[in-house]
């Protein structure tokens, strides 16, 4: 599936607007959203989208301008811009800045699935929704099935949205009052994976993202990516990459001219 990245209250339309659209059909589902333009600059770096739907009147960076800095560092992220503007300029800047398509308010459901349509075909054409070389943070999140143990979901989540700190076994046993040795085995059982398994895939992967999208020295880093020992994070990041935190930069550097930039 292509991930649908949606900046604004007003994107597209209203809730039940979107709900109406068939993504899936075309190939895409929604992995995010944000309502104002730092805010989504920080977050689509982070998640890599494949298509952005926003609108030009927003709080903080304005659409025009969060497209022509995401397009610099990130070509392959297509957008589409929505307004209320019908001043001809916004149009010829989505277009200038790399937009893929521009709308003027109220969308409608077949202007949508048009433009879904045509981006599905550009994007088969550069390699697919995985063109990445890293998959996305999100993607690497596990979701316990319906039927899954309710504590080990509870767990899931937590780790989730909690990576970056300090978590242990011993701490989530006195979080959620489950003997550690029991949440390890439902652990285990459910994903596949051991605790520390699966929060190591988690921070690397965080890791990975900072040294790709921001300036931060590696020693930032390894504390954002919930490290405490400098040393011991350049020790699993190598495992895990194949390369230091240092040389995995500098290969990025090599193939993207705006990296972190």
């Amino acid at each position: 599936m292509y991930k649908v990245f949606i900046v604004g209250q007003e994107a597209i339309s209203d809730k039940d607007f979107m709900r109406r659209i068939h993504w899936e059909e075309y190939g895409f589902t929604i992995s995010g959203e944000a309502w104002d333009g730092t805010d989504a600059y920080r977050r689509i770096l982070k998640f890599r989208p494949d298509i952005v739907f926003a609108d030009i009147q927003i709080p903080g960076m304005n659409g025009l301008d969060l497209t022509r800095k995401i397009k610099e560092r990130v070509p392959d992220i297509q957008f589409v811009l929505v307004s209320e503007c019908r001043e001809f300029t916004y149009a010829q800047k989505a277009l200038n800045y790399g937009a893929f398509r521009y709308f003027l308010k109220p969308v409608n459901e077949e202007e949508i699935t048009e433009t879904l349509r045509k981006a599905s075909q550009v994007m088969e054409q550069t390699d697919g929704p995985d063109s990445f070389e890293e998959e996305s943070l999100e993607g690497i999140k596990y979701t316990p099935g319906i039927h899954a143990n309710e504590n080990i979901k509870r767990v899931v989540e937590y780790i989730n949205n909690h990576y970056e700190e300090e978590i242990t076994l011993q701490g989530l046993s006195g979080l959620f009052h489950i003997n550690p040795s029991y949440i390890s085995q439902l652990f285990r059982k459910e994903t596949g994976m051991t605790f520390k398994e699966y929060l190591t895939k988690l921070r690397i992967s965080y890791a990975s993202a900072l040294l790709a999208d921001t300036n931060l020295s590696i020693s930032q880093i390894t504390h954002k990516a919930g490290y405490n020992d400098y040393f011991y994070f350049i020790k699993a990041f190598k495992k895990s990459k194949g390369k230091t935190p240092k040389q995995y930069r500098n290969s990025l550097e090599q193939t993207n001219p705006y990296s972190y930039l």
